[in-house]
């Protein structure tokens, strides 16, 4: 079985105190009490561009006020297959850079407890939270992503 090509995104904000990145947890984790951070994401349909993919998943999970952004690939090469969905995902990650201010309006079949984290201390806990496999494939995307101009300035964030 092939994996199911998934795009991931790193959802960011520019505040004038400096980025802010979204993460959710899933409404599942109310059931099945593992409560991990993710971030918007889905599969990928037959034929749609990556950056179409990840459009469309920020909408669907934290509405249209979401949209704004232009998704700008940032992972050329999949990254996986994620070992939590037993190697059947393999993710793409795109960067979309949101207008401040931006209102996360979620979806609930789809999003528990959004929120922005910000500045190392935020970036940090938002980390703890996530899977190990999550947090090693949204390490390796924002690394990408700090090479952005718009993002350049906050390259400490990740030591």
């Amino acid at each position: 079985m092939t994996a199911r090509l998934t795009v991931g995104t790193v959802v960011v904000r520019l505040t004038p105190w400096g980025p802010v990145f979204a993460a959710h947890f899933h409404p599942r984790c109310r059931l099945d009490g593992e409560l991990r951070l993710t971030t918007a994401g889905g599969g990928i349909e037959q034929n749609e561009p990556v950056h179409q993919a990840a459009k469309r998943e920020v909408y669907e999970e934290y509405g249209p006020s979401c949209t704004d952004g232009k998704p700008l690939c940032i992972e050329a090469q999949p990254l996986g297959p994620d070992p939590m969905n037993n190697g059947h995902k393999t993710y793409l990650w795109c960067l979309v850079v949101l207008p401040t201010p931006t209102i996360i309006i979620p979806n609930p079949a789809e999003v528990y407890a959004p929120g922005w984290y910000g500045g190392r201390g935020g970036l940090d806990h938002m980390l703890s939270l996530m899977s190990m496999a999550k947090r090693e494939m949204f390490r390796s995307a924002l690394r990408e992503a700090l090479r952005d101009p718009r993002l350049r300035p906050y390259a400490g964030l990740l030591q």
